[in-house]
């Protein structure tokens, strides 16, 4: 199992062409006789060439103006196309909501070969979206060739695999701290299974 690769945007379409969904998380018991840290999909292609398989990750929910998201897991093993086992729920945000325990909750999702040790990391809340005070946020994003260097404003990054961290100073100041995790240029970050953009700031801090 490869520490990264080269790809933020795997597939997530099913084979009719329309969204696959994360219909419900075992977070921590079992549940619908399966046993805990079990992912459930609806026209999902788990294990499928090009989607989410062993050592992928799964990036929950979505990110930015008008969603949720919940976080990321790594893939151990994929049962079925629609059932896969994930390794730890510690990136996993919100923890104590009961939304990804219960059957019939939909939410979208992305698929990304980023650096597993980012969802190991976990100090300060760092690479993991919203810190529990709410106002600081880590994220780690793919950022291309063609995206290196192009005016981000307080953004502005090379290529790679890089982790953003942004908060708000005493003075309510947005601050941002990025950091090349990997150097690496050629990331997949578009196409059919579109990634998360760079830079997507979460509401809490785009509007404090």
């Amino acid at each position: 199992m490869a520490l990264w690769g080269n790809n933020d945007s795997l597939e997530t379409k099913g084979s009719d062409g329309s969204a696959g969904l994360i219909t419900a998380f075992n977070y921590q018991g079992e549940a619908h006789g399966y046993a805990h840290r079990t992912l459930f999909g609806s026209n999902t292609q788990w294990g499928e060439t090009g989607h989410a398989g062993e050592g992928s990750v799964i990036r929950i929910g979505k990110r930015g103006a008008g969603g949720r998201y919940f976080g990321d897991v790594v893939v151990v093993s994929v049962a079925t196309t629609e059932r896969l086992t994930v390794a730890s729920t510690e990136s996993v945000i919100s923890t104590g909501t009961s939304d990804l325990n219960n059957a019939g909750v939909s939410t979208t999702f992305t698929v990304s070969e980023l650096p597993k040790f980012t969802t190991w990391d976990l100090q300060g809340d760092r690479y993991r979206n919203y810190a529990s005070d709410g106002d600081s946020d880590s994220f780690v994003y793919g950022v291309s060739t063609d995206s290196a260097g192009t005016n981000t404003g307080s953004y502005l990054t090379g290529e790679g695999w890089v982790g953003v961290t942004t908060y708000l100073d005493n003075g309510g100041n947005l601050r941002v701290k990025s950091e090349i995790l990997v150097a690496m240029s050629g990331i997949a970050t578009g196409g059919i299974g579109t990634g998360v953009p760079y830079p997507t700031t979460p509401d809490a801090l785009a509007n404090p």
